[in-house]
């Protein structure tokens, strides 16, 4: 584990590739899924903003079951989706969006009200905003207000 809390699973998550996630877990089982890093992080998080594979994140879901799947918050609120949104892969975002339904999809929102087409724009994720605002409709879209309530 680095000083961060980084653990071998979440720097596969970060740049491995299916197989590499597949063969850690058979090897040590489902627990290291549901280990955060100092950043309350699991490893799902890591894949969503990172790693830019959507096969990635089928294997960690497919294996990790819900407590490490799309609902998994951060100490923030935020969801996989939130982290994906950073990373302008349209296609990561519109696998979790689908995976994550309205409880975790497009219209979920963090603590503090952020949506995430509010994480993809301050990111600069031009293509992600795009779509998020062609595909949220007008919850999750270019007019959605931050709320806090």
């Amino acid at each position: 584990m680095s000083d961060q809390g980084d653990t071998t699973l979440h720097g596969l998550a970060k740049h491995g590739t299916p197989q590499q996630v597949q063969a850690f877990v058979e090897a040590n089982g489902t627990e290291p899924l549901r280990v955060a890093d100092a950043d309350g992080w699991l490893p799902i998080h890591h894949a969503a903003k990172h790693n830019g594979s959507v096969e990635v994140l089928q294997c960690l879901l497919k294996v990790g079951g819900e407590e490490a799947g799309v609902t998994a918050t951060t100490g923030t609120g935020a969801l996989p989706i939130h982290y994906a949104a950073q990373s302008n892969s349209v296609a990561v975002v519109q696998y979790l969006g689908e995976q994550g339904g309205e409880e975790a999809g497009l219209t979920a929102r963090n603590r503090n009200g952020a949506l995430p087409i509010h994480y993809a724009a301050q990111a600069n994720s031009v293509e992600v905003v795009q779509h998020l605002a062609e595909q949220g409709g007008e919850e999750a879209g270019l007019t959605a207000k931050r709320h806090t309530d």
